[in-house]
């Protein structure tokens, strides 16, 4: 061990920190991109985003894997010289491993919610919204256009008017809404990004008043009404 050339330890170094910047990079896309906009367009993109999950599952622990036997040969080379090195050689495998555990632990947990758990609250807010301004005025917003509510609603029932976080990459993704022709129903609707979303279970399908809502098992267009 102590016989390792200047250039293999130059190596493991710089192969160590590429493995660092790896685990804290953006690595490969992990969801669905805001381009996908119909159900046949999700199906397509979504075989990509699992190979790139693999890839990035793959690579995350080969990178946790390196470090730690980078960290150990080194450990080694350091410690081998001091008494009672085996004893802190094993101190530093528990720790190398506690960390290791606690690094993989806060890669895959606590991150921000995802994009659909947004939009499906924002549907809630907006649904409220009209449901207070339906009991002052016992009808619905007469538009047509999802943006045009923001003048009947907010800021008496709305702080603000939320926007699909796809939005301004591509206008197709905005939230949509349409009011029935007496005023007194409406539907509004999220395009999600997860076709097995539990929401979409529980959701309206069909066509109703010009919004298409999907179908039932073959959709990613989150609809409510009344």
């Amino acid at each position: 061990m102590n016989k390792i050339s200047k250039p293999t330890k130059i190596i493991l170094i710089v192969l160590s920190i590429i493995s660092v910047l790896w685990l804290y990079s953006d690595k490969l896309p992990s969801r669905i991109p805001c381009s996908v906009i119909t159900f046949s367009d999700y199906l397509q993109q979504s075989q990509k985003i699992a190979i790139y999950n693999t890839i990035n599952g793959i690579l995350d622990a080969a990178s946790v894997i390196f470090i730690i036997i980078s960290a150990l040969i080194f450990s080694i080379l350091i410690f081998k010289k001091i008494k009672r090195k085996i004893l802190i050689i094993a101190l530093m495998i528990t720790a190398l491993l506690i960390v290791s555990f606690l690094l993989l632990t806060s890669l895959n947990t606590g991150g921000p919610r995802s994009p659909d758990s947004t939009r499906i609250a924002d549907i809630k807010q907006v649904q409220l919204a009209l449901e207070l301004y339906y009991d002052e005025f016992h009808s619905y917003p007469p538009v047509k256009e999802y943006t045009e509510l923001e003048k009947f609603l907010k800021p008496k029932f709305i702080a603000q008017l939320p926007s699909d976080i796809c939005a301004e990459e591509n206008l197709e993704h905005q939230y949509k809404y349409a009011n029935s022709p007496d005023d007194n129903s409406y539907i509004l609707r999220a395009i999600l990004t997860e076709s097995k979303n539990i929401a979409l279970n529980q959701d309206i399908d069909g066509e109703i008043f010009g919004i298409f809502c999907g179908e039932q098992g073959k959709e990613i267009e989150y609809c409510v009404s009344p």
